[in-house]
């Protein structure tokens, strides 16, 4: 591997995650039921190229749906004590 590899590979902005699930959301969401807010940030999201830039609203959309999606699976699974250690954690790993 090259330093120019390592170089492309460290600054590659690819949201993996957002690549995998947001055309499967598309796909099964009902549109139908969408307020005009969401139906433009769904709208975003679906010509998203999938980089995490910062002057894009796409990754701010996608990982604002990602936390409400793990609420509604894990609110009511957890204690909120477990909830709360959770999301504290998740608040020092993104300060490093």
């Amino acid at each position: 591997m090259t330093v120019e590899d390592m170089k492309a590979l460290q600054m590659d902005q690819t949201n993996l995650q957002a690549r995998a699930f947001v055309p499967m959301f598309i796909e099964v969401l009902d549109v139908a039921h969408l307020s005009d807010e969401q139906g433009e940030a769904l709208g975003r999201l679906s010509k998203w190229d999938y980089l995490d830039e910062v002057e894009a609203s796409q990754p701010l959309i996608f990982h604002r749906w990602m936390n409400e999606i793990e609420k509604l699976l894990y609110d009511n699974e957890f204690p909120e004590e477990v909830m709360e250690f959770l999301a504290a954690k998740a608040r020092l790993r993104i300060s490093f």
